[in-house]
């Protein structure tokens, strides 16, 4: 995971599809407060999350018919990140394919197989699967 680095629009199978994405009330409230002043930046967020007030969770991303994320531009790119950076992010996609774990006191940072070049780097690099102390 130290080499790790996201290809974003360059990725052959976009982490932003087929999936459940909750958002919390915090960022749902930060987005609001930041898109204010921007009507077409309002528009996104209307048409991107879901308010589900009966479900688990606060509000959900929309996903397109297609199983895209109905927030990434035509060239797979996430435009809550370009038009509000990395910091306005939904927890979840500020962290995949990143999971971190805390055992006896030692920090662990893996990543799930299911992004493409976290399995590149797994399964084609002769140290893939040796753990490194950072």
């Amino acid at each position: 995971m130290t080499r790790f680095r996201c290809l974003a629009g360059d990725c052959e199978a976009t982490c932003c599809g087929g999936g459940a994405v909750p958002v919390e009330r915090s960022t749902h409230r930060r987005l609001t407060v930041l898109a204010e002043p921007d009507a077409e930046a309002q528009e996104l967020l209307a048409n991107g999350i879901e308010l589900t007030p009966d479900g688990p969770d606060f509000a959900r991303i929309r996903f397109l018919a297609s199983g895209d994320c109905s927030m990434l531009d035509g060239a797979g790119l996430c435009r809550v990140q370009s038009k509000f950076g990395h910091d306005a992010l939904f927890e979840v996609c500020a962290t995949y394919p990143r999971y971190i774990n805390e055992i006896d006191g030692e920090v662990e940072l893996f990543g799930t197989l299911s992004c493409p070049e976290v399995a590149r780097l797994a399964l084609l690099s002769d140290d893939g699967f040796e753990l490194e102390t950072a």
